[in-house]
């Protein structure tokens, strides 16, 4: 399947929209060469992703405008590859330090560095 990817930060929900305005001016101004990859994401193409172990969820928060996902961009064009992790290792930092986001890059389960979401609080509704 080759579907379009989404990279519409409209898409996003508000606060989330507003963060990654915010991360991407810190990454600019440290000229860091990371550009914003993909916001929403289809069913479809989560389905894809899934099936080619690219994704580890059946359901992302890609799908609900609660992510976004950053690449970096080298001579060649977009790359994934570990050798350039150290960018998004900043802009995971800042992420997480001064917009408080999740970062892939930190978890345990599945490394993606490239992925960025916003944190929700878990309330208990029976109050």
């Amino acid at each position: 399947m080759n579907e379009e990817v989404c990279r519409d930060p409209e898409k996003l929900v508000p606060e989330l929209k507003q963060k990654l305005k915010e991360l991407m001016m810190d990454i600019a101004k440290l000229q860091l060469p990371i550009f914003l990859f993909e916001t929403l994401r289809t069913e479809e193409r989560q389905k894809d992703l899934f099936e080619r172990g690219v994704s580890h969820a059946q359901h992302s928060k890609h799908q609900d405008g609660l992510a976004f996902d950053l690449v970096v961009m080298d001579p060649t064009g977009w790359t994934w590859s570990p050798e350039y992790d150290k960018f998004l290792d900043i802009a995971g930092l800042i992420a997480i330090g001064k917009y408080n986001l999740n970062w892939g890059g930190n978890w345990e389960h599945f490394h993606d560095p490239n992925h960025f979401e916003l944190r929700l609080i878990k309330t208990d509704s029976s109050h």
